[in-house]
């Protein structure tokens, strides 16, 4: 059997996390190692009652920039406050008789790269596991994960994978980052997978997969860990939700109507909206509106 991992930074993007999250709930992925999910105006992700997410959800400085996404209600996860900050969450997954240690990383390029790597070594450290994985953006540059050179962050997050006994598996050189400014593509790989050696043969499939996630200028990288357990994979289950045949659509048209001038969503906002924050916004707003009318109207699928 195997766990269907994937990491991506969504750039903030609502519609690139709903689309990374509905992809890879369809096709059968179990955990999700997300960086700058959209969070809106409440600071944290959202995401379905049937995912659990490990997030930093009070006493932040700034917004969620990390989080893990478990997808498979059959995983056992052990988490702790101690692993968890606003851009980095560590959590331990125990499938059979086997613990695996996650940390999921958005390195900021503004902070102090010796500072950022002694917090990483403190969540390590307190999980206490060997079977180790990390993975997220780390915003610098190293020949170890493909890039033509290696800038002073790159080298120091190699010397903290080098003292943690860790081992990249990045390969190749196909970009993490592609983005078109005015014509011209701007590229990078800055998203990063490591592991300990005492899971390194366990991992297979590593590799950059843009088919989970096309509205997010970084690229989703994928990978699997084989375990010797049997898992719910839950591939191809359904994402409907409301049980639409029973629905009272008198009420919903109220409700929705009632909940857009709420919103004050209207063809004059819609016709003002100038750029890429506004769209997001008012995208969510209209998700709420109508998520909110059929709360109301309509019954849910058992």
């Amino acid at each position: 059997e195997k766990l269907k991992i994937a990491q991506i930074n969504l750039g903030r993007g609502h519609s690139a996390t709903q689309e990374c999250l509905r992809e890879a709930s369809q096709k059968g992925y179990s955990v999700l190692l997300l960086q700058e999910p959209y969070v809106g105006s409440k600071g944290y992700l959202s995401v379905g009652s049937n995912s659990r997410v490990i997030q930093k959800l009070h006493n932040r400085s700034h917004p969620v920039r990390a989080a893990i996404v478990i997808l498979n209600p059959s995983i056992r996860v052990i988490e702790s406050q101690d692993w968890i900050t606003e851009d980095m969450v560590g959590l331990k997954i125990i499938v059979g008789n086997e613990t695996y240690t996650f940390v999921n990383v958005y390195l900021d390029k503004t902070h102090n790269i010796e500072q950022t790597m002694n917090t990483l070594r403190k969540i390590v450290d307190s999980t206490g596991t060997a079977n180790l994985l990390i993975a997220g953006d780390a915003n610098a540059k190293s020949q170890w994960w493909g890039c033509d050179t290696e800038d002073e962050r790159g080298s120091k997050i190699m010397d903290t994978f080098a003292e943690l006994g860790m081992e990249v598996l990045n390969q190749g050189s196909q970009p993490t980052f592609l983005v078109y400014r005015q014509g011209q593509p701007c590229q990078s790989i800055i998203d990063i997978t490591a592991c300990s050696s005492q899971i390194l043969n366990i991992i297979t499939d590593w590799r950059i997969n843009p088919s989970l996630c096309s509205l997010s200028d970084h690229i989703p990288i994928t990978f699997n860990l084989k375990v010797t357990t049997n898992l719910d994979t839950h591939s191809g289950s359904s994402t409907r939700v409301f049980f639409t045949a029973k629905a009272d659509w008198n009420k919903f048209e109220e409700t929705l109507i009632n909940n857009l001038q709420q919103q004050n969503i209207n063809t004059e906002t819609i016709s003002n909206t100038k750029n890429t924050t506004d769209l997001e916004n008012l995208i969510q707003k209209f998700h709420d509106a109508l998520t909110g009318a059929c709360n109301d109207s309509i019954p849910k699928l058992q």
